[in-house]
């Protein structure tokens, strides 16, 4: 099978992280390629045998109304770019993921009748704007096949026929991911994430804070990742008194390496489609403390056993969460040996099969 993702770029973040994962896996039994609307680069690596077909794109991200101006403007570029892959490519399915790609993927194959249209939610719909909302509807309600990552989800779009919705979770690749640590090495609190209002990493600033007096004395948080936010989180820090103790450590590609030694990890996110840094915190062993978004994710994935759930935006939950976990050394090593069974259950094997039976269902 010929298999074409179509995505805005592949230059980090989550959803791309997985057409990574899925794109090494599939092209070992099929022809892959990648198609980035505004990169050439792929941050994470891919197999030789993936192609990437990418075009030199600044995009202003500082809001929706510039990243939308910056796609306007090159709009029939871009859906020209997507339309000469398809005509080099020939493939049988074409895969959209993020809302951006799904517009103009939409305007390229709408007419086509020979590829198997793939769309997929990525992140909570509930975010959007109505405009977006009612043009994505347009796309999604013309797709052959749409993939949740969730039920609560699959169950928000009942204006798609249940015959063309699947969910499918992200999947784990373990020939990445580093082998699981039994043992913490030291007592800090890791998290992962772009730094934009997204992530809320100001809660987990807060909450740390409040908390710092009533957890050992060695433990500190570390932040990894970048965005917009860097300087103002920085200047939360120093208001908070906390320099010595947080610590903003930025990108970088072997997080997991460094992180899997911590004692726990925290996603403090508004929300979140399916939270791949939670899942591959889990996978190395960390403990973990979630916010309850909407998707419902995080309540799929953590129990009593293997970690804490929060409200969202609440650092006084949060802060007790974070006491209550700190402070027993046995729950944190119960909660280690819990999560890592997440690798059986997001296996790439499995998961990437979920995709490729779901595809192969609509070709009949």
């Amino acid at each position: 099978m010929k298999i074409m993702f179509v995505i805005p770029k592949m230059t980090g973040g989550g959803a791309e992280r997985v057409v990574a994962n899925l794109c090494n896996y599939w092209c070992e039994d099929n022809d892959v390629r990648i198609v980035a609307i505004a990169s050439r680069e792929s941050f994470y690596k891919l197999n030789r045998k993936v192609e990437l077909c990418g075009r030199e794109l600044i995009i202003n991200r500082k809001n929706f109304l510039t990243t939308l101006e910056c796609y306007l403007k090159n709009y029939s570029k871009s859906v020209r770019f997507i339309k000469k892959n398809i005509e080099e490519f020939n493939p049988d399915c074409v895969i959209s993921f993020l809302v951006e790609a799904d517009l103009l993927t939409y305007r390229a194959v709408r007419k086509n009748k020979d590829v198997i249209k793939v769309f997929s939610e990525r992140n909570d719909p509930t975010k959007r704007g109505i405009v977006k909302r009612l043009l994505l509807k347009t796309v999604y309600k013309n797709a052959d096949l749409f993939v949740c990552q969730g039920r609560k989800v699959y169950d928000y779009y009942s204006y798609i026929q249940n015959n063309k919705k699947i969910i499918i979770p992200n999947p784990l690749d373990e020939k990445v991911l580093p082998s699981p640590t039994f043992d913490e090495l030291n007592h800090n609190i890791v998290s992962i994430g772009r730094l934009f209002e997204q992530k809320n990493f100001r809660l987990l600033i807060n909450s740390f804070t409040i908390s710092v007096k009533e957890i050992p004395e060695d433990s500190n948080l570390i932040i990894y990742g970048n965005g917009p936010m860097r300087k103002d989180l920085q200047e939360l820090i120093n208001k908070n008194g906390m320099e010595k103790r947080i610590e903003l450590r930025g990108a970088c590609k072997n997080v997991l390496n460094e992180a899997k030694n911590a004692a726990l990890f925290v996603l403090s996110s508004n929300y979140e489609g399916f939270p791949n840094a939670l899942v591959e915190a889990m996978a190395v062993g960390l403990p973990v403390i979630s916010t309850d978004f909407y998707t419902g994710i995080a309540k799929e994935l953590v129990k009593e056993q293997n970690g804490i759930i929060t409200p969202v935006n609440n650092a006084s939950e949060m802060s007790e969460a974070l006491i209550k976990i700190m402070g027993d050394k046995a729950l944190r090593k119960k909660m280690r040996k819990n999560n890592i069974l997440v690798r059986g259950e997001f296996n790439i094997d499995k998961i990437g099969d979920l995709w490729i039976d779901a595809i192969k269902g609509k070709m009949i």
